[in-house]
């Protein structure tokens, strides 16, 4: 299965690209950051490349998450690190986003790239360029920053 609904919260996977999408519809609680995190992992896997996962997250919706939902997906072992790209996203909602992902990075020892833009398209062509430098250089960091 390539789409799962996890409350009002949407996770796919693109075959063709190898992109996790995530629509985030109000508040994520800590089960559903459990599924969230899990299909995540799975989906990422598909590739079989070894690679972190390459996502798009369409936080127009997204009103945060409870801190136990935080607590979840901070402690929450088996990515290879990430790329993500947010668009649509409130201030508090990337501020928040990132503080996430920071503890992600501290507590899991893995490398995660938080870039928010104005679009999906945008999110797109910069998730698209984060794969391609990836797999040219076999390292994560921004794909702007060479």
């Amino acid at each position: 299965m390539n789409v799962v609904r996890i409350g009002q919260h949407e996770i796919r996977y693109e075959p063709d690209t190898g992109f996790v999408y995530i629509v985030n519809d109000g508040v994520l609680t800590a089960d559903e950051a459990r599924v969230l995190t899990s299909t995540l992992f799975e989906f990422a896997g598909r590739s079989g490349r070894g690679e972190p996962a390459f996502i798009i997250a369409d936080g127009r919706k997204s009103t945060g998450l409870t801190t136990e939902a935080r607590q979840v997906i901070s402690s929450t072992p088996g990515a290879d690190g990430a790329y993500v790209a947010t668009f649509g996203a409130s201030l508090p909602v990337r501020v928040l986003a990132n503080l996430v992902m920071k503890a992600v990075a501290l507590t899991r020892r893995v490398n995660t790239v938080m870039h928010f833009v104005a679009d999906e398209a945008e999110a797109r062509a910069w998730v698209a360029e984060a794969q391609r430098a990836h797999r040219a250089r076999g390292a994560i960091r921004s794909p702007s920053v060479e």
